[in-house]
This record gives C-alpha cells, sequence and structure tokens, in this order.
C-alpha cells in the first residue's frame, strides 16, 4: 500500500467493504485490504453494525440477486474481522461525533471505535473524509 505505513490493524467502514462485492473505483485497494487480512498481515475491525450496513447496500446496489446478497453477507462474517458490539463510551463518543462534524450516527460508530482503539479508519467515503480529515482519524482508501 504505497503512500501510507504498513497498518497491523485498521478499521475499516462499509464503503470499503461494499467494494469486495461490487467493482467499483478503487476496487483493487479495497481487495489488498481484505486480502492482507485473509492472509494475517492486517487485522480488520468495524462496529458489528456493518453486516447490516453491506446487506442493505448490496441490497439497493441493483447488481446482485437474493441469493448473492445473503451469501455475500454469510462471506463476510467468515472472514472472522474483528466486530465491535458498542458500549457505553462508544456510544457516548459516536453521538458526541456525529454531532461535532454533522455526519451520521452510523458513520460515527466507525470513528469512535477507531478513537478508542487508537488506530485509523480507512473509508472509501469522500464526503465523510472531508468533514472529518482534520481529527488526523481517517484515511482515505484512495491514498493507500
Amino acid at each position: 500500500m504505497a503512500g501510507e505505513p504498513k497498518l497491523s490493524e485498521v478499521v475499516i467502514d462499509a464503503s470499503v467493504v461494499v467494494k469486495w462485492y461490487s467493482e467499483e473505483e478503487y476496487s483493487d485497494k479495497a481487495n489488498i485490504l481484505r486480502d492482507s487480512h485473509i492472509i494475517g498481515t492486517t487485522l480488520l475491525t468495524a462496529p458489528d453494525l456493518i453486516l447490516y450496513e453491506i446487506a442493505n447496500a448490496l441490497r439497493y446496489t441493483g447488481k446482485l440477486k437474493e441469493k448473492e446478497i445473503s451469501d455475500s453477507v454469510i462471506d463476510l462474517t467468515k472472514l472472522k474481522l474483528i466486530l465491535i458490539t458498542p458500549d457505553d463510551e462508544i456510544i457516548r463518543k459516536a453521538v458526541y461525533h456525529a454531532l461535532k462534524w454533522d455526519i451520521t450516527v452510523y458513520d460515527a460508530w466507525y470513528i469512535a471505535i477507531a478513537e478508542i482503539l487508537g488506530i485509523k479508519l480507512i473509508t472509501a467515503d469522500d464526503k465523510l473524509y472531508n468533514k472529518t480529515k482534520d481529527s488526523g482519524l481517517l484515511i482515505a482508501l484512495s491514498t493507500i
């Protein structure tokens, strides 16, 4: 991954993961992250809500059939991402960040986890990145 130091643990959001199942710009970079997790050189972490977000995003692509959507989410669970269930601290930080940056609580959930764990969040969501880049918590997928 050019431009950034090798990351041993990162948070990824749904905008990155959806690229594993739908060919889009920077899918190649998203696939490199996935593959580095599979071989054990990078640990990928996300809130457990990523499963619901991915199922919903794939449903609305209009490109996949019912079985393909279900199979994709089942495959995602088999990748053994570190899925974080919210606790009081995550909830409070997520709401704080959502209000501070005028972003969705869903997006803020990922940022809160990255902040608490002391690691970076990789996102392919340019709007989210641009609103929050001054926090120093995010890396744009396009830059790795």
